[in-house]
């Protein structure tokens, strides 16, 4: 389900059971608007949180492999896939 249809889900149940009723009937589709909007910003930045702590994770790997450490016990500490790590270490 869309992040606006489980909106206008929410809104049909809270206007069905008399829940703001008055105020989702005139104002439901600003409602829809500022809630999908506010959802997409959530994901967006959810996505770079998750990048940027990929990121540090790789650098990380970069520096243990250039101190010596061994691939696999960089995959350890990183929780970073062998291939990645691989990767880093052949750049």
């Amino acid at each position: 389900m869309s992040h606006e249809e489980a909106v206008k889900n929410a809104i049909d149940d809270c206007v069905k059971n008399n829940i703001l009723k008055n105020f989702l009937e005139k104002n439901a589709e600003k409602v829809i608007e500022m809630m999908v909007s506010e959802m997409y910003i959530e994901d967006a930045l959810s996505g770079r949180y998750k990048e940027g702590r990929k990121d540090i994770k790789k650098e990380i790997a970069r520096k243990a492999l250039a101190e010596g450490a061994s691939i696999e016990f960089v995959s350890k500490i990183t929780s970073l896939d062998i291939e990645i790590i691989r990767s880093i270490s052949t750049s």
